[in-house]
């Protein structure tokens, strides 16, 4: 089909290929991917823009459904996310709807942080479109503005982007160097 997954093992080091998530999931439609990431270990991330958010092990190579559960809150955020990386110890942060969720594969857990909580000042914040990373462990991010959030000291900053609403969501990150 037209509508595929296209990915690379380097397990076995070969080009695979599934339309599993895209053509065959629980709302029985096509659903285009809004997001896709390959975690160390190979796994797959995923989210539609049906609103379902998929994990693939790279062993069995079966799509699994994760799902926010508002009661629960160590779960993910929302059935949704823009962009998701894994940092240098290992945790997968998932920037999604209503913050951000971090997993940590080793102790198997999740976290959500919600920085409306802690930017009061601001309206809106918007979705968590970009995450980066940088050298001391700081965890960049974008929505409506630039954010970072220390994990070792637990402090977030907010670094506001001039103009009217539009003017300031910034919409990708990219760390250079």
């Amino acid at each position: 089909g037209l509508l595929q997954i296209v990915y690379y093992s380097p397990a076995d080091k070969s080009v695979n290929y599934s339309d599993d998530l895209i053509k065959k999931n629980e709302k029985q439609s096509p659903a285009a991917l809004s997001a896709l990431f390959f975690d160390n270990e190979n796994n797959a991330w995923a989210s539609s823009w049906h609103n379902l958010v998929y994990f693939s092990d790279a062993g069995s190579g079966k799509w699994e459904r994760i799902r926010h559960d508002a009661v629960h809150r160590d779960g993910i955020n929302s059935d949704f996310f823009w962009d998701a990386m894994q940092a240098k110890d290992g945790s997968i942060y998932i920037g999604g709807m209503y913050g951000l969720s971090v997993y940590n594969p080793t102790l198997s857990f999740y976290t959500v942080y919600q920085p409306t909580k802690d930017f009061t000042e601001l309206k809106e914040f918007g979705n968590i479109t970009g995450l980066v990373e940088d050298e001391l462990g700081t965890l960049w991010f974008t929505a409506s503005g630039l954010f970072s959030f220390d994990f070792k000291s637990g402090e977030y900053k907010n670094y506001p982007i001039p103009g009217g609403p539009n003017g300031r969501y910034v919409t990708h990150l990219a760390k250079i160097g």
